[in-house]
């Protein structure tokens, strides 16, 4: 593959800068950590006060964290953002250059797609890894999604994988849901129904069609 020499720079310059950031991290942090306790302590001597005690300490922990995040975490996660942009490249320079996508690490569409799906209804979306693009003017959508419902003390996830979304332009599909698993409460209050030979869930309000126009994407659900 003629892109591997770049891939392999790529990786050993976003390599050194990992480093960077590390040692950056220790040395700059301690002195920071000890920084904002030596001010609260000071604080604490000047005033002499409870409050004047809580608000330098408040102050602190906001100065300490801003600092994390310039000097550290801010860094790290944009090397991170970088190292799987260019082994996404890599790959779909190698197998898939007639596709035409961008990346993103940062989340974009789970929610509205999620909702307009009306499978699932959770209550807190996380999304990461999004895959967008077009193929002889289909367009595609994929991410990386942890959906979460909340309990009182609590929150739980119902569903962690991957998001697919496809568009192929000219078909009109009948209307229909799947999932991997409908459960017992959908299968006898609605028209789910199993498909065999790739084990998911599927209804339909035209089930002759959804089988014959879907064939050809049911290995790939």
């Amino acid at each position: 593959m003629p892109a591997e020499p770049e891939l392999h720079s790529s990786i050993t310059q976003l390599d050194t800068r990992r480093e960077e950031v590390v040692t950056r991290r220790n040395k700059i942090m301690p002195g920071v950590i000890l920084g904002s306790i030596g001010f609260v302590i000071l604080m604490g001597i000047v005033f002499q006060s409870i409050p004047a005690l809580f608000i330098s300490a408040i102050l602190a922990f906001i100065f300490s964290v801003a600092a994390f995040q310039i000097n550290v975490s801010g860094p790290f996660k944009e090397i991170k953002s970088q190292f799987k942009s260019a082994m996404i490249e890599e790959f779909m320079q190698s197998y898939h250059p007639d596709i035409n996508y961008r990346y993103q690490m940062e989340k974009s569409q789970a929610r509205s797609l999620i909702k307009a799906s009306g499978l699932i209804s959770p209550d807190e979306y996380h999304e990461e890894d999004v895959i967008q693009g077009t193929y002889n003017k289909t367009s595609f959508y994929i991410s990386e999604v942890d959906l979460k419902n909340k309990s009182k003390n609590s929150s739980y996830t119902i569903f962690k994988g991957i998001l697919f979304r496809i568009k192929l332009p000219g078909r009109r599909f009948p209307k229909s849901r799947i999932q991997s698993k409908s459960g017992l409460l959908k299968r006898l209050w609605s028209n789910f129904k199993k498909e065999e030979t790739y084990g998911f869930d599927y209804e339909s309000k035209d089930e002759k069609r959804f089988k014959s126009e879907m064939a050809p994407l049911f290995p790939f659900i």
